[in-house]
């Protein structure tokens, strides 16, 4: 199967073409995995051109669509084929997953409005430097970032505290947007407290390996987004 992306603001079209099979699956999910690093939290699937569909990819998207509620955002399909409809009919996931007849559609119910509370909102994610530790927890965790600065961020996770012991080692990859395009942040990260909560926990790191180019950027980048809310709210008040 081929996958082909276009991404409008914080939502992405992902347009797929061939069978979707078991051996496509894990592509599958590091591509949706990698929108959500880079900020993404809404993805529409384009399944038009889907000729055959297996149960083992019907669980990809089902667990993709709940990554994408974890950052706050959403998975739709668009225009699927007949096949791929009838499949979703039979197992009632059209009750769950919402089915739009054409892509601009799900778009514009999706929405292509950045966060209001940038840089909160946006998504980071977390791999540990550890091996075994990072095996124990399988794919590499995706947070939503609550907060940030120059010194480290806090963000949510989905995973259960036990997870992310004091002092664990991290290598951390998000994004900003309004920043560079296409520019990810890779730094490394020591986790400085981990906090139960009904989604799962809170994770605050503190960047150990920072390069001062990018404390400088992140530094910025938080004072300009800052100035924004300000004129923003003074607009208002006018």
């Amino acid at each position: 199967m081929k996958i082909d992306r276009e991404i409008n603001g914080d939502v992405a079209i992902l347009s797929l073409r061939g069978e979707f099979d078991s051996f496509v699956v894990s592509s599958f999910l590091e591509e949706v995995e990698s929108l959500a690093a880079s900020g993404v939290r809404n993805v529409v699937l384009d399944m038009r051109l889907v000729k055959f569909i297996m149960s083992t990819a019907i669980g990809a998207i089902v667990k993709s669509r709940k990554l994408m509620k974890e950052i706050g955002g959403e998975l739709v399909i668009s225009q699927p084929s007949g096949f791929v409809r009838d499949v979703l009919d039979s197992l009632g996931l059209t009750k769950v997953i919402k089915i739009f007849d054409e892509n601009n559609q799900a778009v514009e119910n999706l929405g292509t409005g950045l966060a209001a509370n940038l840089p909160a909102g946006n998504s980071v994610m977390f791999q540990f430097v550890d091996p075994k530790r990072q095996a124990a927890l399988g794919r590499p965790a995706i947070g939503r970032i609550l907060g940030l600065d120059d010194q480290g961020m806090s963000a949510q996770v989905s995973q259960a505290a036990s997870f992310f012991p004091a002092d664990a080692e991290l290598k951390t990859k998000f994004r900003l947007p309004l920043f560079k395009k296409a520019y990810y942040f890779e730094i490394q990260a020591r986790v400085l407290e981990t906090i139960a909560n009904e989604d799962g926990s809170v994770v605050k790191v503190g960047f150990a390996g920072i390069e001062p180019e990018d404390q400088k950027s992140i530094r910025q980048f938080i004072s300009d987004m800052q100035f924004l809310r300000d004129e923003v709210k003074n607009a208002g008040e006018e």
